[in-house]
């Protein structure tokens, strides 16, 4: 067998083993939208409420392999602080690709405007943060990509 040859099923191999460690369920990037939808709400409540320890446990190993729940409390303090409650968020666009829902959001906190980005996993109805963001300001939504999860 040729090195080319070799190459093409060692790429198939590693593609089949990348998609069977995901749960792929083409058709359902609606249910998995309205999952981290719903988990982003409870994130929000969270923020709004000052429960950091909380909006921490909905993370995903990926986050806590990253940040220690002290890391991730010092700053969602420092940033409460900076932006202050939520008055008022609206999604601006949802991405999903194989279990993985991302969520941008205009949002009113009484200190100001500013964009949250989320990523979340969601596995058999759950939805783990995997990745938070604010950047100040308002968002240009002509320059995000369009929606790619039915709503």
């Amino acid at each position: 067998m040729n090195t080319l040859a070799m190459k093409k099923i060692g790429c198939c191999l590693s593609l089949a083993v990348l998609l069977g460690a995901c749960d792929v369920h083409v058709g359902y990037y609606e249910k998995d939208w309205k999952t981290a939808d719903a988990a982003a709400d409870v994130f929000h409540q969270y923020w709004t409420q000052g429960q950091f320890s909380a909006m921490y446990a909905m993370s995903g190993e990926l986050l806590r392999q990253h940040q220690t729940e002290r890391d991730f409390i010092q700053a969602a303090e420092q940033a409460m602080q900076i932006y202050g409650p939520i008055k008022e968020s609206h999604q601006l666009r949802a991405a999903c690709v194989l279990n993985q829902v991302r969520l941008v959001y205009q949002t009113d906190f009484r200190n100001g405007k500013a964009s949250e980005r989320m990523l979340w996993q969601v596995r058999d109805d759950k939805a783990e943060l995997l990745s938070y963001e604010i950047v100040p300001g308002e968002v240009d939504a002509s320059t995000l990509p369009d929606s790619s999860c039915s709503k």
